[in-house]
């Protein structure tokens, strides 16, 4: 069975590892319009030191921990048509322009989502910061210097990892979430008690 997944974003980087982990006989390919694979994703699965007084989550879904278990990442590739009759898509490399047609058997969109600023009062205050990807996160990180006490609002993978990191940088963190499980959209629930335990 071949799975293409479009998007190595986490979502993408984690289905990748599910299905290798599940069925490590599967042709996963990953396809993404980047030149790079995002530097930090966080997986909560496993942390560094199960018995720290404050483990450190894990950074294992990286490109190079996916291509040894099997999946087969093409960064610079454009998804441009899927032909969902014919279980096809058609990619062009962006470095040079070729096209090529892709058979699949099963097909996992994940590409990223956009950030919309919530209709709250102060939104657009100097003082917050609206975080998408890896890179406002690490854009937060050093804004956020000078400042002991920080808010952080998500119930999602970045922003759990962004509380790890404020956390490691010794700042007073409070996270806000929608009252549903920490990760349960991205986890099953024992990872998620895992997860609101640190």
């Amino acid at each position: 069975m071949r799975v293409i997944i479009i998007g190595c974003t986490f979502a993408g980087m984690t289905a990748a590892s599910q299905v290798l982990r599940s069925h490590p006989e599967t042709e996963v390919t990953i396809y993404d319009r980047n030149a790079v694979v995002p530097s930090i994703t966080y997986d909560i699965n496993d942390y560094d030191d199960q018995d720290a007084e404050q483990p450190r989550l894990r950074t294992e879904l990286s490109s190079d921990q996916l291509s040894i278990k099997g999946a087969d990442i093409k960064m610079g590739s454009f998804v441009m048509g899927v032909d969902p009759v014919q279980k096809t898509i058609k990619v062009m490399g962006m470095l040079d322009d070729t096209t090529s047609e892709e058979h699949y058997d099963k097909l996992i969109v994940a590409t990223d989502s956009r950030s919309e600023a919530p209709a709250l009062k102060g939104i657009d205050s100097s003082n917050v910061t609206l975080i998408k990807d890896q890179q406002d996160a690490k854009a937060a990180l050093l804004l956020s210097v000078i400042d002991q006490q920080i808010a952080v609002i998500g119930n999602d993978p970045l922003s759990l990892g962004l509380v790890d990191a404020y956390r490691q940088k010794g700042k007073e963190v409070t996270l806000f979430t929608n009252g549903e499980p920490i990760l349960h959209h991205n986890f099953e629930e024992e990872y998620s008690k895992r997860a609101l335990e640190i």
